[in-house]
């Protein structure tokens, strides 16, 4: 592109050398003839006509590469509202993973303690042996008595055997869900890391359209310079045509 664009400038140039030299002392208007002068002035018609056509043609690209980065630069606002929306989604999920593994870490503190009271239960239990149920046997005032007794024992275990199943369960869910939202974070990261190589590449576009722009508004503006040059030597050739010629 930037070999076109030079080039082109140095056709404009040989443009300017070959029209825009006619002024009043190098036209040497007073030694043309008429014939000489109409010939002149349409090859300088023909000229106008050419840096017109050219000058349009950088004025459409112009436009076209201003909606173009226009839209671009949309993009690049988009791509940084997502990126800050994924961001706000990972540290969500972050916040979420740590809040459970402080949960995690207060119900397993629980489960050592409920573990222990059965333990310790059982151990209890297991050293009452027959002897110590004979003790409460004898020693129970009723039936009902005795069998509330035994009835409260295997409840207390069973609410200890209870409580650690729950326990269980619940550290079971909370890692399953922990390793979701890890799976989910990773997911995340993964978008980010796609979204930011586009917003690379989003960036060098915009420069690489800025770039062509600015050239194809210099492009305009030296096609137009170009226009106005031989207008004005054109102009000089019609106000001789005007007057007589010159007696031989």
């Amino acid at each position: 592109m930037a070999r076109r664009f030079f080039f082109r400038k140095l056709c404009l140039i040989g443009l300017l050398l070959l029209f825009g030299g006619l002024g009043p002392g190098s036209l040497a208007a007073d030694d043309l003839s008429a014939a000489a002068k109409a010939r002149q002035l349409q090859r300088l018609q023909q000229g106008m006509a050419a840096q017109e056509a050219l000058a349009t043609e950088a004025r459409r690209r112009e436009q076209r590469l201003q909606a173009e980065l226009a839209e671009l630069e949309r993009q690049v606002t988009e791509q940084s509202q997502n990126l800050q929306e994924l961001g706000r989604q990972i540290s969500d999920r972050q916040q979420r993973i740590s809040s459970q593994q402080d949960e995690l870490a207060l119900i397993e503190e629980e489960r050592l303690r409920a573990a222990d009271h059965l333990s310790k239960r059982l151990v209890a239990a297991y050293r009452l042996g027959t002897t110590g149920l004979l003790n409460i046997l004898f020693t129970a005032h009723s039936l009902p008595e005795l069998l509330d007794f035994q009835e409260n024992i295997e409840r207390m275990i069973e609410y200890d055997r209870l409580a650690l199943a729950q326990y269980r369960n619940r550290v079971a869910e909370l890692e399953e869900s922990g390793q979701k939202l890890l799976r989910e974070e990773a997911m995340l990261q993964s978008a980010v890391a796609a979204l930011r190589q586009q917003e690379e590449e989003l960036a060098r576009a915009v420069a690489r359209h800025a770039t062509l722009l600015r050239q194809a508004q210099n492009e305009k503006l030296l096609y137009q310079q170009a226009q106005r040059e031989i207008a004005a030597a054109a102009a000089r050739i019609e106000s001789t045509l005007a007057e007589p010629d010159p007696p031989r």
